[in-house]
């Protein structure tokens, strides 16, 4: 059919073919086309072109915000009805195979032992250097410390002292090591004053509340006499406090005084239970030895679990449903039965007593009636 480019209608079909041929993008397509109608007529679709690309450019925005709006309503309702879309996984190319026996809980055991020195006035001198002394023999000897279990133990240490003040002259987070952390504390000297204990031991559950490791064994070596100030705070209230956090408690006495009776209870009840395990004395032979010996077993008890075992030997094959089901049903059968017979029972004892005489049931009665039948026989006798 050849369109004659004069009439209204058949400019519109050329407009609407060159208006379809540009949103295809054929923009050759739509210029041959064009080259059968006259430059007039042209200029006219031309024009018309440029007003409806006007016009669609402005049409895309809002079909962006209805299509972008649609989105959102989609995923909102996706979450209301508790769908979730899968995230997809980026490839690693470096990423670590687990092979079959390694486990999540293969982990090392983690350790944190914290000191508190007495450095008030009764530390003088040969108390204060004797307590560092055992600080660091004790350092000393846990880089040996092995597990049973062979598993790795991780541990640091931290220290304060304390006498009217506390101070903390080594944090967890300061520790960089068994050498690094003897050469700091052996040169620190005493402090002197009275003696609050209470205000060391807050300052040390504060120290694990902010740097202690989530999981960890944590270990308290509070070194004393016994003996505070009077005016020391309610100690076993801190030291409860301290407990609940998981702290475990070692009481070491510095001198003899500790072992006196007023002295030595008190370190019993600020230590862990039982205090056969966690009461000692500087002066005692093998102190170092004996305290780390309970460390381990607290690491042991109170570490991260280890890898799991292997899996025992299958249970023997269960019954069937079925058989299950008549098993019951024989047990409600049984119970029946017996409940019928507990009932005959006490039926028949029933019927027994009902058939016993009523003289046996009230006999002072019926001796009773028969004397007086045989006085009434006998009056008329005579």
């Amino acid at each position: 059919m050849r369109f004659d480019p004069t009439p209204l209608h058949c400019s519109r079909q050329g407009l609407l073919a060159a208006k379809l041929a540009k949103q295809l993008h054929q923009a050759e397509e739509a210029t041959v086309f064009l080259k059968q109608y006259p430059p007039s007529t042209i200029s006219f679709y031309q024009e018309s072109i440029t007003e409806q690309t006007m016009i669609s450019r402005l049409l895309w925005p809002l079909v962006l915000l209805d299509l972008h709006a649609f989105l959102v309503e989609n995923t909102n309702e996706e979450k209301r009805n508790g769908v979730r879309k899968q995230k997809s996984k980026p490839f690693v190319s470096n990423a670590v195979e687990k092979y079959p026996n390694s486990s999540d809980q293969d982990e090392d055991c983690i350790l944190e032992m914290a000191f508190l020195l007495d450095s008030s006035e009764s530390a003088k001198n040969f108390n204060h250097e004797q307590q560092k002394k055992f600080v660091l023999e004790t350092v000393d000897r846990m880089k040996g410390l092995k597990l049973s279990s062979g598993r790795t133990l991780s541990w640091r240490t931290a220290l304060l002292q304390y006498s009217s003040t506390v101070l903390i002259e080594q944090t967890f987070r300061d520790w960089k090591g068994p050498e690094a952390f003897k050469s700091r504390i052996a040169p620190i000297t005493y402090i002197g004053h009275g003696t609050y204990t209470t205000y060391a031991i807050t300052n040390l559950t504060q120290l694990y509340m902010t740097e202690g490791t989530h999981g960890s064994v944590k270990i308290a070596v509070l070194l004393t006499d016994g003996a505070d100030h009077p005016r020391n705070p309610d100690i076993f209230s801190a030291t409860a406090d301290a407990k609940h956090q998981g702290i475990a408690f070692f009481t070491v006495g510095m001198t003899r005084v500790a072992e006196e009776v007023a002295n030595a209870a008190k370190l019993r009840l600020l230590a862990s239970v039982p205090a056969s395990r966690f009461v000692f004395n500087l002066q005692e032979k093998d102190v170092v030895e004996r305290i780390l010996k309970e460390m381990k077993d607290l690491a042991e008890e109170g570490g991260k679990k280890g890898r799991p075992g292997d899996d025992g030997a299958p249970g023997a094959k269960g019954g069937k449903v079925l058989g299950n089901l008549d098993t019951k049903e024989k047990r409600v059968k049984e119970a029946n039965v017996e409940h019928r017979a507990l009932k005959e029972t006490e039926v028949q004892k029933a019927q027994v007593v009902q058939e016993v005489p009523e003289v046996c049931r009230a006999p002072k009665e019926c001796l009773e009636i028969k004397d007086l039948k045989e006085s009434k026989d006998q009056r008329q006798a005579f």
